[in-house]
């Protein structure tokens, strides 16, 4: 805008000078903000110059260019060296030590135990029961009868006189009116299809007064004497036979049965087991230690440089020109 503005005031040889200086300072302008606002300047079409009206003189205009650098991405392939570590075979010779069951006969001495039977005179303890007669003391309990008189109570029946109320009831018969449903059989003439006159019964329900009888029960009382049984207690004198325990004390023999201990020698068999020794030849397993050579195989780690293509992105410059239109006044605006 500041541009613009000087641009209006300026002749026009100091116009065409002023230009380049500004085709320069928006050159300047694109480079610092070229990635910024290429978008946007892309975007915005380029407007038509304004015409002057007919018949006045118009302010000249001029269009002119700046450039600009802009970087855009491209895709290239490259190679690059790296190291692979490989697993590489190889074979070695080597003897180690193994050992070797070996069977043997040896010579051993080895005692054994042979039973031996003997008698064997020896004296124990035993018991004896023995049977002794010993006096007790006891008490004997014998049971003796005896009469006593004894007072009780016996109930004994009588017939009483007793009055008491009875209730009964009595069924008194009276008339009563009651409309009920009559249904009666009536006469009616009808016509049929062949225009024949005919009479019809039909029913014809009407009401009717009648009079009924019914019992109505009524509920009354009376006193009436009756016979009643009565128990009355009566005390008597009577006699009882109890018996009655009585003790007494007497002497008698019993036999008590004991064991006694007496010494007494008895004689028995007897397994003894007896060492002997013998020499047997038995079968024993040593291990023997020799050397075995043997070829295995063993894996080294060996690092090789391999060389291999990548994708990478490279930023690459390039100029666009980009035209704006300047426009200057014969006289001043204001």
């Amino acid at each position: 805008m500041l541009v613009l503005g000087l641009a209006v005031w300026l002749t026009p040889l100091t116009r065409a000078s002023f230009s380049v200086s500004a085709g320069l300072v928006s050159s300047y302008a694109g480079l610092s903000f070229g990635q910024a606002n290429d978008a946007q300047d892309q975007k915005t079409p380029e407007k038509p110059a304004p015409q002057p009206p007919t018949g006045q003189p118009g302010p000249s205009v001029a269009q002119c260019y700046y450039e600009r650098i802009c970087y855009r991405p491209v895709l290239k392939e490259r190679e690059i060296q790296e190291v692979v570590y490989r697993m590489v075979p190889r074979e070695e010779k080597y003897t180690c030590t193994v050992f070797v069951p070996v069977m043997r006969d040896v010579k051993r001495t080895q005692t054994y135990f042979v039973p031996v039977m003997k008698p064997v005179e020896y004296m124990t303890t035993i018991y004896v029961p023995v049977t002794v007669q010993e006096k007790r003391r006891i008490t004997e309990c014998n049971m003796v009868e005896e009469v006593i008189d004894v007072k009780y109570t016996q109930f004994v029946p009588k017939t009483v006189q007793q009055k008491r109320l009875v209730y009964y009831t009595e069924v008194e018969r009276r008339l009563v009116e009651q409309m009920v449903p009559v249904c009666r059989q009536v006469m009616v003439p009808v016509t049929d299809q062949c225009g024949n006159c005919t009479y019809v019964c039909k029913p014809v329900f009407t009401n009717e007064k009648v009079t009924r009888e019914i019992c109505v029960p009524i509920v009354k009382s009376r006193e009436v004497v009756c016979d009643v049984v009565v128990c009355e207690p009566v005390e008597r004198l009577g006699k009882r036979t109890i018996c009655k325990p009585v003790f007494t004390e007497k002497e008698i023999l019993v036999n008590v049965t004991r064991c006694e201990a007496r010494q007494q020698k008895v004689s028995s068999t007897v397994c003894e087991m007896v060492p002997q020794t013998r020499e047997v030849v038995c079968k024993v397993m040593d291990c023997e230690a020799r050397q075995q050579t043997g070829v295995r195989t063993i894996m080294d780690c060996v690092p090789q440089t391999v060389t291999r293509k990548i994708q990478c992105v490279e930023m690459v410059p390039f100029t666009e020109r980009i035209p704006y239109v300047v426009t200057s006044c014969c006289r001043p605006c204001w």
